[in-house]
């Protein structure tokens, strides 16, 4: 009976020095494989850009802005943003405004982002609503404006944004 508990013990020790191996052997090969994995999608959303695809774009700028399967690089990251945008991809107009609005590649410019944040609400990126309906509110970029932050808000609400519902019912309360 001791020995039977004993090499179970050998057995089960065997087993969680084997798993710590392995897990630090499959971390490092996954990792290096989505790498490439990354770099492949790169170059095919590169090519897609380059062929005039909008959203494919957009996903470049993604890719500069999160540094996937290339050197991050926020200004790239927005010019492409604003070069998905100009060929009527709405996340492409949605994320170049919040590079405008979080500073991210550029100075800050609460008002370039309201305009990219027009675009991609028409775009219907229902979160550009809502960040545009927020500028107004707070006056920020744009002049304040409680009617146009309810309407803004309403539709993003209308549209699933939970924050659009917060704002818009707040911007009731207040009688507007």
């Amino acid at each position: 009976m001791k020995i039977i508990k004993i090499y179970n013990l050998l057995i089960l020790f065997t087993v969680v020095l084997n798993a710590g191996f392995l897990d630090s052997f499959r971390e490092g090969f996954n990792n290096g494989y989505y790498d490439e994995i990354e770099r492949k999608k790169f170059k095919q959303e590169r090519k897609k850009c380059q062929d005039g695809n909008a959203r494919a774009c957009n996903d470049l700028g993604v890719f500069y802005s999160k540094g996937l399967g290339v050197s991050t690089d926020l200004k790239k990251a927005l010019n492409l943003y604003e070069l998905s945008c100009s060929r009527g991809d709405g996340a492409g107009c949605y994320n170049a405004g919040s590079s405008y609005s979080n500073g991210q590649g550029v100075r800050m410019d609460k008002s370039a982002a309201s305009m990219f944040y027009v675009k991609a609400c028409k775009g219907r990126i229902v979160e550009g609503c809502y960040n545009l309906a927020v500028l107004f509110y707070k006056g920020e970029g744009v002049p304040k404006n409680s009617n146009k932050a309810k309407i803004f808000s309403e539709i993003a609400c209308s549209n699933g944004v939970k924050q659009g519902c917060e704002l818009y019912e707040k911007l009731i309360r207040q009688g507007h």
